[in-house]
């Protein structure tokens, strides 16, 4: 009886592991962009792996002084290729997804297949109709989240 009870308690604890490693809680993103055109930043510091294929991705700002229509996001992901690192735009942004002021979006993705099990990261541009420098934080996940 022992040894049922411990092969129980054993098997609760994988599964609560890998659970709340592969559903990981939203991630913190932060930047400061000026102008780039149409040109999205990427921000690598944290990512996260798509695990329910058909959800949208979360894009959420707690803070944003960015002026206009506020930064625009996308998710993407990067494979390795021929020696090198190559990004792969992973949601819809035409339209673009703008955020301004303190907001939750949810964005679309390309292709549900492509984007399974891939760890994404969060993109943004600012309005291309302002200059100077802006600041914009939150979190993102690439599931479909309240944050």
């Amino acid at each position: 009886m022992k040894k049922v009870i411990i092969t129980c308690l054993i098997v609760v604890c994988i599964f609560s592991a890998i659970s709340v490693s592969s559903a990981a809680a939203n991630q913190y993103y932060q930047f400061y962009l000026s102008n780039t055109g149409y040109t999205y930043n990427v921000y690598e510091d944290h990512n996260n792996t798509k695990i329910y294929k058909y959800d949208k991705g979360t894009v959420n700002t707690s803070y944003n002084n960015a002026p206009g229509w506020g930064m625009a996001f996308c998710l993407k992901y990067r494979y390795y290729q021929n020696g090198s690192y190559h990004w792969v735009t992973a949601t819809i942004t035409s339209p673009g997804l703008w955020i301004s002021g303190a907001d939750t979006k949810y964005l679309t993705y390309l292709n549900a297949n492509d984007s399974y099990l891939r760890p994404h990261y969060v993109a943004a541009r600012i309005d291309n109709d302002y200059s100077g420098y802006y600041y914009c934080e939150g979190v993102f996940n690439a599931d479909k989240t309240n944050p």
